[in-house]
């Protein structure tokens, strides 16, 4: 059969399964932190060598990735250009950072969005706190998908991204319990012992879908975390709803 006809239709029409691949060749580059050899790829995605240097041969002919002097692939600078289109296209920053900075104002805590990408909440938009001690998470950094606030957030309130990673784990990683008390106030809170403390609430899109995260962190030994609930709900409501405009 051809990758036209083994592709899974959606609304009648059929994906090209081999495209759907070298999408998910890219999607696991770009989630490395450092470039990678084509038999750390091979192992990582599970693929014969041939089929992985095809893909590979494609994305560079195309221009999304390099293949560097020790032998490594990395993504080009095409996808920074890329990434940018994105967020200028999306009005994001209009949108929504007048609203991070209203939250960072009542609550005094770092305010950021997630979007779950590659298996990880990443974050796309951030507004820090001035003071002089605060919690550092840069944009473009990617967060624990269980034990961050936000992963918890993407998880439970079931965004499409993450149900699908949680398919390869077989099960869902967080207690019930804990899954049904953020389920109902809405609230997630990091895991403990790691020196911060975050708390990260859904936003919604107008068919009720988790597309991202709002979350504001600070010190763990501080409180105004555990106080600031009704700001951080506020706050995603106002970001939900411009979403849906």
């Amino acid at each position: 059969m051809t990758d036209i006809e083994t592709a899974k239709p959606t609304g009648g029409v059929r994906s090209l399964s081999t495209a759907t691949k070298v999408l998910r060749m890219l999607d696991f580059i770009a989630g490395t932190d450092i470039p990678m050899r084509l038999s750390d790829i091979c192992a990582g995605l599970k693929l014969q060598r041939a089929t992985a240097y095809q893909q590979l041969k494609t994305l560079a002919d195309a221009g999304w990735v390099e293949l560097r002097e020790d032998g490594c692939y990395q993504l080009s600078l095409r996808c920074v250009s890329v990434a940018a289109a994105a967020l200028r296209q999306m009005n994001l920053g209009d949108r929504v950072e007048p609203i991070l900075e209203r939250l960072v104002q009542r609550t005094n805590e770092t305010a950021s969005l997630t979007s779950y990408q590659n298996g990880a909440p990443v974050i796309i938009q951030r507004v820090e706190v001035k003071r002089t001690i605060v919690a550092r998470q840069e944009v473009g950094a990617r967060l624990d998908p269980v034990t961050s606030a936000s992963g918890k957030i993407h998880i439970v309130f079931e965004d499409p991204k993450a149900l699908r990673e949680l398919e390869t784990l077989g099960q869902n990683p967080i207690p019930e319990h804990e899954r049904l008390k953020i389920a109902e106030d809405r609230i997630a809170f990091s895991e403990p012992g790691t020196g911060l403390l975050a708390a990260a609430t859904p936003i919604l899109d107008s068919s009720g879908k988790c597309i991202a995260a709002l979350s504001i962190v600070g010190l763990e030994h501080q409180n105004e975390i555990l106080s600031s609930g009704k700001h951080l709900l506020e706050a995603a409501d106002e970001i939900s709803a411009r979403f849906k405009l």
